[in-house]
C-alpha cells in the first residue's frame, strides 16, 4: 500500500516538470517498485492538488524536523556535551529549517527569558547568550548550588521556553492546515482543527483495514495539531470513535489506547518507538497533540 510519504516524495519529483500521464508512464519502468503506485495515485492530482500537497509537505517537515533550543539560542553553536538529553532532544523546539526561522526564535526565546525563575534566566543567559559561557560548576558556585540543581533549573527553563514556542508553531499549523484544505477542496474542520476523514482526503489513500489505518495515521500523518492535554482513556477512545481531535497521556496509556483498538504487541512496540520523540517524559502528560 502506498504511504503518504512515497507519495509526497513522487509528488516533489514531478513537480518540477509537471509530467502529464504519458511521461509519468514512461518513466514508471525505471522508478523503484514500491514507488509505481504513489506514481499512478499522482496522476490523478490537479496542479492545484499537487500545490496543496507541497505545502502539507512543506509544514510536515516543520512537524518533524527539530532543532535544540540550546542551538537556536546559541545561533548554529552544537549543544553541549553535558547538557541533559531530555534538552537536547525531547524539548528541543520544532522549527523550519531555516536561517531566518532560527534567527527569529532565537529572538523569542530571548524574550520569554524574561519571564522565567531569575536563577533560571541567568542560567540560560550564560548558558547559551553569553560569548564566554559558563559551566555548570561555574554557575553553581555563583548561585550557591549543586551542579545538579544547576542543571535541573536550566531543564525547567527550557521546559518554559519550548512549551511558549512550540505553542506559537503549531498555531501557525494549524492554519496551514485550513489552507491545505482548501487548496484540495475540503471543508475546513471547525476551528482549523485536523481530523481523520481530512486526513484521509488530504492523502487521497482509502484505508480499508480500521487497525491499519490507525498505525498508518499515527506513524505517517505529517500534521500535527496544537496542544491538548486528556488523562482520560475514555475521553481519547470517544474521540477515536468521532473522528475528532484527540490527546495522549502516558505512554502507558497510549499503549492501552492502542491494544483496545487491537494493535499486535509488535505494531504497539514500533508505534511507541516512532513517536516517542514526541512525548514528554515518561509519566508525565503528552503535551504534543496527535490528531488522527
Amino acid at each position: 500500500m502506498t504511504s503518504v510519504n512515497d507519495l509526497l516524495r513522487v509528488i516533489t519529483a514531478l513537480e518540477p516538470h509537471r509530467f502529464d500521464a504519458d511521461e509519468i508512464e514512461a518513466n514508471s519502468p525505471v522508478l523503484p517498485v514500491f514507488e509505481v503506485p504513489a506514481v499512478r495515485l499522482a496522476r490523478q492530482f490537479t496542479t492545484q492538488q499537487i500545490d496543496a500537497l507541497l505545502t502539507l509537505r512543506k509544514w510536515g517537515e516543520i512537524g518533524t524536523e527539530t532543532q535544540s533550543l540550546g542551538s537556536i539560542l546559541y545561533e548554529s553553536t552544537p549543544v553541549p556535551a553535558d547538557v541533559h538529553t531530555a534538552v537536547a532532544t525531547i524539548l528541543g523546539a520544532v522549527i523550519e529549517p531555516s536561517p531566518d526561522r532560527v534567527l527569529t526564535l532565537r529572538s523569542q526565546a530571548i524574550e520569554l527569558m524574561a519571564h522565567l525563575d531569575e536563577r533560571q534566566a541567568l542560567i540560560l543567559r550564560h548558558r547559551w547568550i553569553e560569548e564566554e559561557g559558563k559551566t555548570l560548576e561555574e554557575l553553581g558556585e555563583i548561585l550557591s548550588v549543586t551542579r545538579e540543581r544547576v542543571r535541573q533549573l536550566e531543564t525547567k527553563g527550557f521546559d518554559k521556553i519550548s512549551e511558549q514556542i512550540n505553542t506559537s508553531l503549531f498555531d501557525e499549523l494549524r492554519w496551514a492546515a485550513w489552507k491545505v484544505s482548501n487548496g484540495l477542496g475540503t471543508k475546513a474542520p471547525a476551528e482549523s482543527q485536523v481530523t481523520r476523514d481530512l486526513v484521509r482526503s488530504l492523502c487521497g489513500l482509502d484505508l480499508e483495514d480500521p487497525a491499519f489505518e490507525v498505525i498508518r495515521l499515527i506513524n505517517r500523518m505529517q500534521i500535527k495539531g496544537g496542544w491538548f492535554v486528556t488523562g482520560s482513556a475514555p475521553d481519547v477512545m470517544a474521540a477515536f470513535a468521532h473522528s475528532a481531535p484527540a490527546g495522549f497521556a502516558t505512554l502507558e496509556e497510549f499503549d492501552q489506547i492502542l491494544w483496545t483498538l487491537g494493535i499486535e504487541r509488535r505494531f504497539r512496540d514500533e508505534i511507541l518507538a516512532s513517536e516517542e520523540r514526541l512525548l514528554v517524559r515518561l509519566g508525565h502528560v503528552i503535551r504534543r497533540y496527535l490528531a488522527v
